[in-house]
This record gives structure tokens, sequence and C-alpha cells, in this order.
């Protein structure tokens, strides 16, 4: 599965790392849907502001065109189709996606070298298949989303997954409205005027986030112009902004006693990551209230949401043992269901499930174990292999997973680990 789908990055075609979920604009369409095509033609790029403001690639779809023509992650996208980047997110979007199967020209900045390349579109739906992948849109979840997933992966598998994780999602008090994941009791209408007010990127400012540094409420704000204000685009389940009654779509107008309109972009960051209480204060109808939120570390805020993925760690090195395993964790129940993984990789070797309840590990049952170690347990240290005891539409199987190093499954894909994540071996260390 790949990494999940928001306005904070510009899609162009989602890049292979962690799980993924894409929103579609027509929910007739089965496959992705962007500024209004259904499964559009695209270069097989994700991009994103670096530290710079510049808009860089940072990463390329396994065996599709941009990264067979030599795009690399870390490459500054300075033109597309002899437009600027400086247009903007809304124009360069045209730009990239496409309804037509018209190759798109890229110059990028790689070092102090500039680079023209030529680089053909395909369907995205072409992209998944190009990666062994295929894409699946649950219906009996929400019929705006589609997910990537092994092409072994069946329908029944999508919708056990999306269960399970609403669950988790309902037992913190969240729910799904419009395809977004918001506090139960969050109106519609709120949704639907954050959507509204997307929908007209030229408006959009910027947006305010996880900080790098300091601590972390647990929401997201975008920044609009024209008209000003500051709106909530979402909030982390299990946070302080989860629980204190904040909702997506809330307009945010004073936070720590200073008003929005009259703070900065750095000062209005340093406000929402202070340590401790801070009070932001929102707008709703003509009605104005103050909400009370704790901030806590970002690293902290996320490893305790409900529907994170075991086992808990950070980015892999190339010598860190791999298995592909991912799990969601019921700590009511203490129950473990395999989520999405990326393949190639052992569990996708042999046919891991996602959907599949995880009834052992190594012998041991889960409903005996802890969420730490069931963490651990996941997490291998060598080469040693792995049993599993799953049950998948009510039949029990014994899974034996040998893990293997990073380095090796980026090996099988023609890849390194580069500065810049996964990268195709003839790009740039």
């Amino acid at each position: 599965m790949r990494m999940a789908v928001d306005f904070f990055v510009l899609v162009v075609a989602l890049c292979p790392a962690g799980p993924a979920i894409a929103k579609t604009a027509q929910q007739a369409c089965s496959a992705p849907s962007y500024l209004g095509i259904c499964n559009p033609y695209v270069p097989g790029t994700l991009i994103s502001v670096n530290d710079t403001g510049a808009i860089s690639v940072v990463g390329t779809w396994h065996n599709g065109p941009a990264e067979k023509a030599g795009v690399c992650p870390g490459d500054q996208i300075v033109a597309v189709n002899g437009v600027s980047a400086d247009v903007g997110w809304t124009k360069l979007q045209h730009e990239l996606i496409s309804a037509i199967p018209a190759p798109a020209h890229l110059r990028i900045k790689r070092g102090q070298r500039v680079l023209d390349l030529n680089v053909p579109r395909v369907r995205e739906t072409t992209l998944a298949t190009l990666s062994g992948e295929k894409f699946i849109r649950p219906p009996s979840v929400s019929s705006g989303v589609v997910v990537t997933v092994p092409e072994y992966v069946t329908e029944q598998d999508v919708r056990s997954v999306e269960r399970f994780r609403q669950r988790l999602l309902t037992n913190v008090g969240f729910t799904v409205v419009n395809d977004m994941q918001v506090p139960l009791g969050t109106p519609e209408e709120s949704v639907q005027r954050l959507n509204e007010a997307l929908k007209h990127s030229d408006r959009i400012v910027t947006t305010i986030g996880v900080p790098h540094n300091g601590q972390y409420a647990g929401f997201n704000l975008v920044l609009f112009k024209q008209p000003s204000e500051a709106l909530v685009a979402s909030i982390v389940p299990g946070s302080a902004a989860g629980t204190a009654g904040l909702w997506v779509g809330d307009e945010v107008v004073a936070v720590g006693g200073q008003a929005i309109a009259t703070v900065d972009l750095d000062l209005l960051r340093s406000l929402l990551s202070r340590p401790g209480k801070i009070v932001v204060q929102v707008r709703r109808g003509n009605a104005i209230r103050d909400l009370d939120l704790n901030t806590s570390p970002a690293a902290d805020i996320f490893a305790g949401r409900p529907d994170s993925q075991l086992p808990d760690f950070a980015e892999p090195t190339a010598t860190t043992y791999i298995t592909g395993i991912t799990a969601l964790w019921d700590e009511k129940q203490h129950q473990l269901v395999a989520d999405y993984f990326d393949p190639p990789c052992p569990a996708s070797a042999v046919h891991l499930h996602p959907g599949s309840e995880i009834l052992e590990i190594n012998g041991k049952a889960v409903r005996h174990m802890s969420r730490s170690e069931v963490a651990k347990q996941l997490l291998p240290t060598d080469a040693k292999p792995i049993l599993l005891t799953i049950r998948r539409e009510g039949n029990q199987h014994v899974l034996r997973i040998v893990p293997v190093q990073y380095k090796d499954t980026l090996a099988s894909m023609g890849r390194k680990l580069g500065k810049f994540g996964p990268s195709p071996i003839s790009c740039p260390d």
C-alpha cells in the first residue's frame, strides 16, 4: 500500500512508501481521479515542497515512465511543458496530469546540472500493474477512495481491513464523513466547507502541520486568502485535538489569545507548538468558542494513534531486516489484523492477505500479548524465520516468513537506498 494522499502533497502518482489511500473526485470512478479525470495519464512521480521552498521529486513509481526516463528523488522541478514551477500547485497539476497520453517535458535541476527529460505518461492504473499491483475501491467502506494492493489481494481483504480500521477509530470517537476521518459529531456541512475551499487551490497560502521541532496538538491548518481564513484540515485520532471538541472545517481565529490575522506564519507555528496547554479559538457560524488543547511530542501522538501500524519502527537503513508484515492492533480486544504492505517483500512472497487475523506469532497467542510485545515480535533483528498462525475467511493457516535486509529487497527492484530514499540504481547517491 502507498502513502495516504492529502492536499498537502501534490499527487501525480503515488510513490512506493507505506500505506496509501487515493481520494477520487468522481464516485463512479473505480480508479484514482484528479482534476475531474478518471484514471488520468501521469508520469509516475510524487512531488512536494522541499526545505528551501522549491518543488522537488520525493519518489518515483517502480518501473514507471519517470523512473525509466531518469527522474530521481531529490530532483528539483524547474518547469513542466515549458511552464515554470513558479506558477504554483494548481497550474503545475494541470501540466503533469492529463486526459491524453501525451508525454510530459520536465526540466529538472540536479545539483548544479539542469536536465531536460521527455517523460511518457501512462494511466495511473497502469503504474500499479507495472509494479505487480492493482487498485481496488472498497464499495462497502466508501465509494470515494481507492487503495493500491498486491495483485493477489481481494476486494474482501480490503473490506476487512477497512472495517477493522473503522472499529479502531470508533473506539476513540472518530468516524468517516465524506471520506475524511473526523471526530464523532462533526457535521457534514463542516467537512463540506473545507472541501469546497480546497477546490479553489489558488486561494491556498500554506498549510501548518506537524512541527519539525516542539510540541503538537494533533491538528493541521490550511490558510487561505481572499477571503483570508484558517480552516482545520485534519485531526489525528486519539490526539488532544481529537478529544477536545475540535471539528474538521472549523475556522481558527486565534491561538493563545493572538488573532491569526495579526501574526506572521513563524509566530503562528510557534504558538501552535508550545509545550503544555494552548487555547484555540474557533468560529462556527456566528458562534465563537475557546478550546483548551494540550500539546505532546509529535512522535508520541502518531505512535499512539489507534490505527497506527505495527511494528513501530523508524525508516529502515540498508541493513535493516524487514518482513513486510504490518498490522493493526485493537487494544480493547487484544486482536491483531494484517494491514496493507508494499510488495515485493517476504510477506507478499507467502501471500499474506491484508485483513487476515494474526492469532499466534512464533507459537505464542496474540491474545496473551501486549502491544509492545507484538511490535517486538514483528520487528526482526536477523534472518530467523517468523511463524504466523492466521485466520482468513474462517480457515487457519501457518505462514513461514523469512526476513531479508532492506538493501536486498531494493536490489530486487533495481533500486538502492540513497540520500532521498529508495532510488533507481542509476540515480546519484
